[in-house]
């Protein structure tokens, strides 16, 4: 389960004045990346890629950012790496990653989620509505479980008072 996107703002420099576009034409497809945390005042969402080398070829979109960081904020252990790159080999104008353990689901509602997959949990957020809902949420499945049993034992308790309560009652007609 993973997600391929694109890599934005490729084309301008890093602080250093490396040109991201010269550190990508070094890289090749299944490269391994990481994700960081590059949030800001003006941007708090941002979310940078770097090679391994701790050069950074540019961010996730801010939309994607937002979601994965609606989910978590430990990027450590996320698989990244080059999926595609774009463009002539020393000139790339723009740049594919794949993501393990994230994946876009949509519901029989046209709701989309993000869903974040791990050895523990699963997370999911509401990405976009089909609806017209826009909530901004997210659940573990454990979560999940805990409400649906919850329902489960409210449901039950109102079954019980039902039961008992018809038991009580003479029938007035055939």
């Amino acid at each position: 389960m993973s997600i391929i996107v694109e890599v934005k703002g490729i084309v301008f420099k890093n602080e250093d004045g490396t040109r991201r576009q010269d550190i990508i034409a070094k890289l090749r497809e299944g490269d391994p990346l990481f994700l960081w945390d590059e949030g800001s005042f003006e941007y708090p969402e941002a979310i940078g890629v770097y090679t391994e080398k701790e050069e950074g070829i540019g961010f996730l979109s801010s939309e994607l950012a937002y979601q994965i960081k609606e989910i978590t904020n430990d990027f450590r252990n996320f698989k990244v790496r080059i999926s595609q790159i774009h463009g002539s080999q020393d000139h790339p104008d723009s740049c594919s990653i794949e993501i393990d353990d994230i994946s876009w689901e949509t519901g029989e509602d046209g709701d989309k989620w993000l869903v974040l997959d791990t050895e523990n949990e699963r997370i999911v957020s509401l990405a976009e509505s089909g609806g017209n809902n826009s909530m901004d949420f997210y659940f573990t499945i454990n979560e999940l479980k805990q409400e649906q049993e919850k329902l489960k034992k409210e449901y039950d308790a109102i079954v019980e008072r039902m039961s008992s309560k018809q038991r009580g009652t003479k029938k007035l007609w055939n």
